[in-house]
C-alpha cells in the first residue's frame, strides 16, 4: 500500500502565497488552500480548496476537522498579515502543530503596547506616547517632528508626520481609534528577515530600505548587501532579546531599524511575519541564491533550517518601486528610456495602469511598478525622486475631483 502524502495548509491563496505553495509540491507535500475568494489564484495548485475568510479560524477549524480525515498534516503556513496569524497561532496550537502560541502572537498586534513592553527591557524604540479619543492627551514640543500611525495599522495605511503640535492637535480631533504619535528618527532603514526556530533567532538577511520623505513614506527601494556590516551582531542580538521578551517559539520574524547618524540603531516595526512582498522571493533569492520558502517549509515541519553563508559579491540587488508623488494623480503614462548603466533585470510587474487615480496616502497600493535588477555598486543609494527609476518615468498630472 503506498502511503498518503502529508498536507501542509496554506492560509490565504493569493499570488503572494504561490511561492510557499510551489516549495510545499517541490518537498513532497500535499496542500490545502483556504481563501474566501472561489477564484484565489493558489486555489489552482491546491489539492484541497477551503473557501472561507483566513481570519474565521473557528469556521476554519471545524472545516479542517471534515477535509483531513484520516489524514495526515505536517505543518500550517501563511503569507498574509494581522489578524491571519492568529488564525495561524489558534490552528497550529488545535491540531498540535510547530508554531508559537496565540498569546505570543497577539502581543505583535497592539503597536504601542508591544513597543512598551520591549522598552522595559532596554529594547532601542523611539519615544511614544499613545492617543485614546475622547481621553486627555499631552505630548511634549520635544517630540516634534513626529510620526502619528494607527496601532493595528499596515500596509503603510494611516500614516502621517508633523513637525508642530497645533497640526497634530488639529488632526487628532477627527480620529476615533487609537494613534501611536512617536518621535520622528533622523536617519536610514533597513529590513531583517529572520526565523525563529525553538526560540532562537536566525538572520536571513538585512537590507537596506529606502522611502519617499514624505508620508506615508514609501517604499522606494530594498537593496543587498546592506551598507552597514558593522551592525549584524547588534541587530541579531536585539532580535534575540525580542524573541525572548514575547515568548515567540518557532515563526517567520521581520523588523525595521532606522540608524542614526551615530550608528544607534532604533527598532520601528517587528512581526512574527514572512518579510515584505518581494523581498524573501526575489531579492534573497537572487542575491543569495537561497529558497526562502523551502526553509519556511522546513520550519513550520519541525525539520532543521538550512540557512545560507551570506557570501560576498561584487553587485548590489535592488527590488525598486515605481512610486507618486505625494498627493492624488491621475497616471497618464509611463516612459521608459535607454538605461545609462548595466542593469541585469530578473523581474518586472506593473501595478497601475494609465488612467488610474493615484492617492499616495493610500500607502503601497499606491505603487506603479516594480522591478528587480542587479548592477555595480553604487555609494549613493538614496538619491531618488519617486516617480522615477533608472529608466522609467511615470507621467502624473494632479487629480481633482472636478475632473471626472
Amino acid at each position: 500500500m503506498i502511503p498518503k502524502k502529508p498536507f501542509i495548509i496554506s492560509l490565504g491563496g493569493g499570488k503572494n502565497q504561490i511561492p510557499f505553495i510551489e516549495a510545499c509540491i517541490r518537498k513532497g507535500y500535499k496542500t490545502i488552500v483556504v481563501d474566501k475568494n472561489p477564484k484565489a489564484p493558489a486555489f489552482a495548485l491546491a489539492d484541497i480548496k477551503i473557501i472561507e475568510s483566513i481570519t474565521e479560524y473557528r469556521k476554519i477549524y471545524l472545516l479542517l476537522l471534515k477535509a483531513i480525515f484520516n489524514s495526515t498534516i505536517a505543518g500550517i503556513g501563511c503569507r498574509s498579515y494581522g489578524k491571519a496569524n492568529s488564525t495561524l497561532a489558534y490552528l497550529s496550537e488545535k491540531l498540535n502543530l510547530v508554531g508559537s502560541p496565540l498569546f505570543s502572537v497577539k502581543k505583535f498586534y497592539h503597536k504601542y503596547h508591544l513597543k512598551s513592553l520591549l522598552e522595559r527591557y532596554k529594547i532601542p524604540i523611539p519615544e511614544q506616547v499613545l492617543f485614546i479619543p475622547n481621553q486627555k492627551f499631552f505630548i511634549s514640543q520635544t517630540y516634534f517632528p513626529c510620526i502619528a500611525k494607527p496601532v493595528s495599522g499596515e500596509s503603510k495605511r494611516g500614516i502621517f508626520f508633523f513637525e508642530n503640535k497645533t497640526d497634530l492637535e488639529k488632526f487628532l480631533q477627527n480620529i476615533q481609534e487609537e494613534y501611536t504619535i512617536e518621535k520622528f528618527i533622523e536617519g536610514k532603514e533597513i529590513t531583517v528577515l529572520g526565523f525563529v526556530q525553538n526560540r532562537k533567532f536566525h538572520l536571513v538577511s538585512i537590507s537596506d530600505k529606502i522611502t519617499t520623505n514624505f508620508p506615508p513614506f514609501l517604499e522606494l527601494a530594498h537593496i543587498l548587501p546592506s551598507s552597514f556590516p558593522d551592525l549584524v551582531g547588534e541587530i541579531r542580538f536585539t532580535c534575540q532579546q525580542i524573541v525572548n521578551i514575547t515568548g515567540l517559539i518557532n515563526s517567520p520574524l521581520v523588523a525595521e531599524f532606522k540608524v542614526d547618524s551615530k550608528k544607534n540603531i532604533y527598532l520601528i516595526e517587528v512581526i512574527p511575519e514572512i518579510g515584505g512582498e518581494f523581498l524573501a522571493e526575489m531579492l534573497v533569492k537572487k542575491h543569495y541564491e537561497y529558497d526562502y520558502f523551502e526553509d519556511y517549509v522546513r520550519l513550520i515541519t519541525g525539520q532543521k533550517l538550512i540557512l545560507h553563508k551570506f557570501k560576498k559579491k561584487n553587485l548590489e540587488t535592488w527590488i525598486r518601486y515605481l512610486s507618486p508623488l505625494q498627493g492624488r494623480y491621475m497616471l497618464n503614462s509611463i516612459i521608459e528610456t535607454p538605461i545609462s548603466e548595466k542593469l541585469d533585470i530578473f523581474y518586472d510587474r506593473t501595478f497601475l495602469m494609465p488612467n488610474t487615480i493615484i492617492d499616495s496616502n493610500n500607502g503601497n497600493s499606491s505603487r506603479i511598478r516594480v522591478i528587480g535588477f542587479q548592477k555595480r555598486p553604487n555609494p549613493f543609494r538614496e538619491n531618488f525622486i519617486p516617480n522615477k527609476t533608472f529608466h522609467l518615468e511615470a507621467i502624473l498630472e494632479p487629480y481633482h475631483e472636478n475632473m471626472e
